[in-house]
């Protein structure tokens, strides 16, 4: 911004004495009470250093939260900024005000060496054209449970043994630590450290839910968990609870049958809901009868920014060898911009600036959905999204292969 509307406008870190204003700030654009119990929940977590505030005459106008994590990727993960809490009052709209944020956002982390900035947004467009893509999707789905029954392997579950709590935030560090191992191999999770755990179950149980945990052990050791929330309805007498599983996390497929053998046999429970699983998830693959699981819907999930791009193409694993010869846009950081030549050998790759002619042109944002490998090449290549100038281009489609599809297990 320029002139007097520049003039007028002071961003910076927050101080903690803002913390109170800036929640507040957050609930009341997004059309929510405030609720003063958030700063404090978050008050030992939150980032000053890496977050932002505007102000216009003294007046909070904006706020930028921010945290340190990685990104998985397929056979790897990235260094990571985490944004969150991005918000404008509206009548700061149409000012150009977010992009600003976020542009000196962009440059804090690329000076702290983070190749990337990952988040979650409710609308995907604004972001889109400020070179962000679509990195994990999720889909959400319903069971009605007396047809959902699932197929009779009892050798898969029978060394996991199941136990339910009634609080999740006493077991932070416990589901912290579950999470960690169980998605060590799911590119489009986030890392989190464990302070933010602390605070983000703190946050949930101030929320009223979820009300039950449930952890699997195997072989002496936990292997995955589930929290749930029930919500009782007795339409004409007749028991009906619905079930709305809020996580479900298993680092093998025994405990993933476990937790929702259980879950889809809970006494007085008609229905089961799930808000966010993988696009690939195995659950159908244990049923009877697949169709039985519905897909309610699909969202874009998690999004990412890559801001150092041969950091962040070096930090996954690839298919075979190869390489070939891209040209990349990128108007808001002129450091990605250009032709690409990447290179993989033995799973490892890396990408340097080159001169010879492009096999292919892709946008910033298309290359982030390439890289954990939420769009295959074929698909970003057939609408147009990847231009194809010399058939060679198609040797991205085995680089950049994946074998599960990208979720973001949680939700910043």
């Amino acid at each position: 911004m320029t002139g007097a509307d520049a003039d007028a406008l002071e961003v910076r870190p927050p101080r903690p004495d803002e913390l109170d204003e800036f929640f507040a700030h957050h609930d009341r654009v997004y059309g929510r009470a405030a609720d003063p119990r958030l700063a404090d929940v978050w008050r030992e977590a939150f980032d000053y250093g890496r977050s932002l505030v505007g102000r216009r005459d003294g007046r909070l106008v904006a706020t930028a939260g921010a945290m340190a994590g990685r990104l998985r990727t397929p056979g790897g993960s990235v260094s990571a900024a985490i944004l969150s809490y991005l918000t404008v009052d509206p009548s700061q709209r149409r000012r150009s005000l977010s992009v600003d944020i976020l542009r000196r956002q962009y440059e804090e982390s690329i000076e702290r060496g983070e190749p990337v900035a990952a988040f979650v947004t409710s609308h995907s467009y604004p972001y889109a054209r400020i070179g962000a893509g679509v990195v994990a999707w999720s889909s959400s789905i319903e069971l009605h449970n007396a047809q959902a029954l699932l197929l009779p392997t009892p050798t898969l579950s029978s060394e996991i043994s199941l136990r339910t709590e009634s609080s999740c935030s006493s077991l932070s560090e416990e589901l912290g630590e579950l999470y960690t191992q169980a998605t060590a191999s799911r590119a489009g999770t986030l890392e989190l450290e464990p302070q933010w755990w602390r605070a983000y179950r703190a946050e949930l149980a101030l929320a009223g839910g979820p009300q039950f945990v449930l952890i699997a052990t195997r072989q002496g050791r936990s292997s995955g968990y589930a929290t749930y929330s029930v919500e009782e309805a007795w339409p004409d007498g007749v028991p009906s609870n619905v079930v709305r599983v809020h996580e479900l996390i298993a680092e093998d497929q025994p405990t993933r049958r476990a937790l929702w053998e259980l879950l889809l046999t809970l006494d007085l429970a008609s229905t089961t809901l799930v808000d966010n699983v993988p696009v690939d998830d195995t659950l159908r693959w244990f049923l009877r009868e697949p169709r039985e699981l519905r897909v309610r819907g699909m969202r874009d999930l998690l999004w990412a920014r890559l801001l150092d791009l041969p950091e962040a193409l070096a930090g996954r694993r690839y298919r075979g060898n190869g390489s070939v010869v891209i040209e990349v846009s990128d108007r808001f950081l002129p450091r990605n911009d250009g032709c690409w030549r990447i290179e993989a050998s033995d799973g490892e790759g890396r990408a340097t600036k080159t001169d010879a002619a492009p096999q292919a042109s892709i946008s910033i944002g298309d290359l982030a959905t390439l890289l954990t490998g939420a769009g295959s090449y074929y698909a970003l290549r057939d609408t147009g999204r990847v231009k194809v100038h010399d058939s060679g281009a198609d040797e991205l489609a085995a680089l950049f292969a994946v074998d599960q599809a990208p979720w973001s297990a949680i939700i910043v």
